[in-house]
């Protein structure tokens, strides 16, 4: 069986109490006092003291805190009762270093034993309940007024000091949100001093940033009056005299639906404080202000509370709002700069120490995106300097859109083309994939852009995209003062053949076979070429990208075949097939191109004949 000490001297708690238990293998035994109890401690060895906070001359909080300071009573589970669990009983409740706070209901008081059960059962001493010899011999021997003056050895303002301290330790550890910040050390402050409405008035840059606080008690308009007295004494601060403008923010008023109304009683806040907020260097952080319906009531102790907890919160504050501002500097630095450099650079560049070198360069795989408009040079030529960027300006946006939407960055606009990565900074498993997407995408975005009054040749607004992936360098690269985060290597350049190459074979988007390699079944490729690009001599086949179907099967079958009898010198066989393709496709440019072909390499056949066609053009 289990034993409760009550500890208090309200006949009627005890009452409801000793009969609640009975029947729930409870043995409960009562003190009316802190000196009662203690031959009870030696000779029941209670498994649970239960404190009236209203006992004495000892409180429930005091005696919370004379078991906790006494290394063998700490471990005694003890539970304090109340009639209210108001905001300041909650908070000393917890500051008393008791394990729970039971509710004295007597329109409930069913519940009441259920609760201490609850309670009963899920707390137990960490150690063995004994005393030493010690200990034992200070209770025998104990008087009351020995207790009473180790338990004020700190005095109530030390006691509040701790207290305090303790809560705003907790704030400090989560300055992320100086709305959060705020809220918190004004709900402190309330709980504390028992203010009837607290208010924190902030300088944030050139901002005054106002949190206010009102108790239930408190109405919208007298508020918003009690706020603008404290604004005007914030006003006269000599720094404050910089701020341009003001942002106001109601704590705890999202759920009231009277605080629109007008108060009917006589009642009005009679009672003012404020205190100035200072940083460790004596800046000026903000104001913290309070008010109350009580008259006089900051003159005496609460007043030197209010300003004690001033200058404790001063450092929280300060520290959540130079961490904000730093926040928010860093956030507009990535924004802006984002849009040059990818966002992981910049991110990496932000976390280094001030004297930290450039990162170095690095080989990547990656995919390479070449893009460049056709005939650029001819509209540039027939439209004035200002359509023309604000053409390309519409332009890039819409390109850079759907690149970035598959992953990729843009390294560099040149011109009017653009070269895009894909896997770097970040790299993923399918950036071959990611890089053919985002050009499908890129040729699909054409036709959302507008050109205006633009003048265009008569072959109209197209691009032409090439695709390539393999190693490359990839890093800053640049001086001490100005660097270029980008990708270099002999693959950055093949791609930009193959865009080249688009032109001249009549595609819009051409890859390598190398990234072909790499992507599933999923896309539509045909062959287009197998070609030495000038400045290499290893050949590259060139696959063309479609978001449809060039052929049927049938005519699909016969393009491969045409091809494989090209590629082995079979000229006359492979110009039998690509006859049969025009004749229900004569505007196929690729088979148009090999019919010619076949008929110029079986009259005149080149020699060394390796399958491959040799560009002597970029």
């Amino acid at each position: 069986m289990s034993t409760l000490l009550f500890i208090g001297n309200t006949d009627l708690a005890w009452s409801i109490i000793e009969k609640s238990l009975l029947d729930r293998s409870i043995h409960v035994i009562k003190a009316r006092t802190l000196e009662e109890s203690l031959p009870l401690l030696l000779s029941e060895k209670p498994d649970l003291l239960l404190a009236d906070i209203h006992a004495q001359p000892v409180n429930g909080f005091q005696i919370a805190r004379f078991f906790r300071s006494h290394s063998d009573l700490a471990d005694i589970p003890i539970l304090l009762l109340s009639v209210e669990a108001d905001p300041k009983t909650q908070f000393w409740s917890e500051e008393s270093g008791a394990d729970g706070l039971v509710l004295l209901d007597p329109d409930n008081i069913e519940t009441l034993p259920d609760m201490i059960s609850s309670l009963l059962s899920d707390t137990s001493p960490k150690k063995p309940f004994q005393f030493s010899g010690a200990t034992i011999d200070q209770l025998n021997t104990a008087e009351e007024k020995t207790l009473l003056s180790s338990l004020f050895d700190m005095n109530e303002e030390h006691l509040f000091d701790l207290s305090m301290y303790n809560s705003l330790r907790k704030v400090g550890s989560n300055i992320e949100s100086l709305n959060n910040t705020a809220e918190e050390v004004l709900g402190i402050l309330q709980s504390v001093a028992q203010t009837h409405i607290a208010v924190m008035i902030l300088k944030y840059r050139r901002e005054r940033k106002i949190f206010i606080l009102p108790s239930p008690e408190i109405y919208k308009a007298e508020a918003d009056q009690f706020t603008n007295l404290c604004l005007e004494d914030f006003n006269r601060l000599p720094d404050a005299q910089v701020i341009r403008k003001s942002e106001k923010t109601y704590i705890g008023t999202n759920d009231r639906e009277d605080f629109d109304l007008t108060r009917i009683d006589e009642r009005r806040l009679s009672s003012y404080h404020m205190a100035v907020l200072s940083s460790p260097d004596g800046d000026l952080v903000g104001t913290l202000h309070a008010g109350s319906l009580t008259n006089n009531y900051f003159t005496g102790k609460a007043g030197r509370l209010f300003d004690q907890f001033a200058e404790a919160a001063s450092l929280m504050v300060h520290n959540s709002i130079i961490f904000n501002q730093t926040l928010e500097t860093r956030n507009k630095i990535e924004h802006i700069f984002s849009k040059f450099v990818p966002r992981e650079v910049i991110t990496d560049l932000l976390d280094q120490t001030e004297d930290a070198e450039l990162q170095l360069g690095e080989k990547r795989h990656v995919a390479i995106l070449f893009s460049d408009i056709r005939s650029f040079t001819v509209i540039s030529e027939h439209n004035s300097a200002e359509m023309i960027v604000d053409f390309l300006n519409r332009y890039f946006d819409k390109m850079s859109q759907a690149i970035r939407k598959h992953g990729g960055f843009i390294d560099k606009f040149i011109g009017d083309a653009i070269l895009a990565v894909f896997g770097a900074p970040v790299s993923y498993e399918n950036n071959a994939e990611r890089a053919v997407l985002a050009s499908l995408d890129m040729k699909e975005a054409l036709a959302e852009i507008e050109t205006g009054e633009l003048v265009l040749p008569d072959s109209g607004f197209n691009i032409g995209i090439g695709v390539h992936e393999g190693p490359a360098i990839v890093g800053n690269l640049g001086s001490r003062d100005k660097f270029d985060y980008t990708v270099i290597g002999d693959n950055v350049n093949l791609a930009s053949r193959l865009e080249g190459l688009t032109k001249h074979y009549h595609e819009q988007i051409i890859v390598s076979d190398i990234l072909a390699a790499s992507l599933n079944n999923e896309f539509i490729l045909r062959e287009v070429d197998t070609v030495k690009v000038k400045g290499k001599e290893k050949p590259t086949t060139l696959y063309a990208v479609r978001s449809e179907p060039y052929f049927d099967n049938e005519n699909l079958k016969n393009y491969q075949k045409g091809l494989s009898m090209f590629k082995l010198g079979n000229w006359i066989t492979a110009k039998d097939y690509f006859e049969q393709i025009l004749e229900k496709h004569p505007d196929d440019f690729l088979s148009n191109l090999y019919r010619t072909r076949c008929d110029e390499f079986s009259a005149d056949p080149p020699a060394d004949w390796d399958g491959a066609i040799k560009l002597d053009f970029k």
